[in-house]
């Protein structure tokens, strides 16, 4: 009888790890049957059974992916600023270019990082005075349960008309400013949806679909690196153009050049890798703006730029409402 009883449950284990959808058997497998006794009865062993399901491949945990957010840089305060002029000196004694730019980018992501930002209020002071209210009341909730239930309702109506009369008031703001809704309904989103799923085809003509966030990522780059790749065999040679003598030099860039520049930058776009904004060259204007010159000018001279420039960050934007194949979405670096 041992051995049937080993024989059931292997079969058993086997049946439950070939099997691609979960099966649940019920029956009576605390009892093991064996010969009758004297008496008449059945020798019985008690025993705990426990299944246990084998999946295939365990599922990674995923990661978080924090939304940067770039809207509402409003001030900098005076003694940050001082400390940027300051650290901003040290340029002038550097060699190289990148040496320069490397001191003007860390001094920038420095001060990014005390920044202030409006808070968007999502409660009011109507609803937290109703809400400190009601706390006091939970303490003794049997005396108070029907002054609890109405102060909640009244909680939940503040709620609903502070973010009622802050959506209208952005909404005015950002038409006032800029003479449409688009910057306000992009300034009152809480929430976007990434690509749920995508399609490639690979070098055997099979289509593919994934899901999952990691694999899309490699799947978009794969599918670039492809496309930006140079496909031509001819080695790329390096030709030297003579100088003509007739031939202006370049002029050098003025500050007002710069200036301007920083004014006309469109407020409330995405940041590169150094999450320096647009709003923050606007704030740090006066001080950056010599260092910056100096930067350029000695650009157009030696011919060499930051390695910073040479990179860039691709974000797929989708150009359509079916987000399923890569060629469809239109790449912004």
């Amino acid at each position: 009888m041992e051995k049937e009883k080993d024989i059931f449950y292997t079969s058993l284990t086997k049946t439950m790890q070939n099997l691609n959808k979960n099966i649940i058997v019920m029956g009576d497998f605390n009892g093991q049957i064996g010969a009758k006794s004297d008496k008449g009865e059945f020798i019985i062993d008690h025993r705990m059974v426990r299944g246990t399901i084998a999946c295939k491949e365990l599922k990674l945990q995923r990661r978080k992916f924090h939304r940067t957010n770039c809207r509402h840089i409003t001030h900098i305060s005076e003694q940050n600023l001082h400390e940027l002029k300051i650290s901003l000196n040290l340029i002038e004694k550097q060699n190289t270019v990148q040496e320069k730019y490397n001191i003007l980018e860390e001094a920038l992501i420095k001060i990014n990082k005390f920044k202030t930002r409006d808070k968007r209020d999502k409660l009011g002071d109507e609803a937290r005075s109703k809400l400190k209210l009601r706390k006091e009341m939970i303490i003794n909730r049997k005396e108070n349960r029907t002054q609890i239930a109405e102060i909640s309702k009244e909680i939940s109506n503040a709620i609903r008309k502070h973010r009622k009369t802050n959506r209208l008031s952005i909404i005015r703001e950002q038409i006032n400013k800029t003479g449409g809704t688009k910057r306000a309904l992009k300034q009152l989103k809480e929430h976007s949806v990434w690509i749920p799923k995508t399609t490639q085809k690979g070098k055997d003509n099979k289509i593919t679909t994934t899901t999952k966030r990691r694999h899309i990522l490699q799947m978009a780059t794969d599918f670039y690196k492809e496309l930006y790749a140079n496909k031509t065999k001819e080695k790329l040679c390096k030709t030297t153009l003579e100088e003509d003598p007739n031939q202006e030099p370049i002029p050098y860039i003025m500050q007002s050049e710069i200036r301007r520049a920083i004014q006309t930058q469109k407020a409330c776009k995405s940041p590169g890798d150094d999450m320096i904004t647009n709003e923050l060259l606007k704030l740090t204007m006066e001080e950056i703006t010599q260092p910056f010159k100096h930067i350029c000018n000695e650009i157009l001279e030696t011919e060499q730029i930051p390695v910073q420039w040479s990179s860039s960050t691709i974000i797929l934007l989708y150009k359509k409402e079916i987000k399923v194949k890569l060629t469809i979405i239109d790449p912004s670096a």
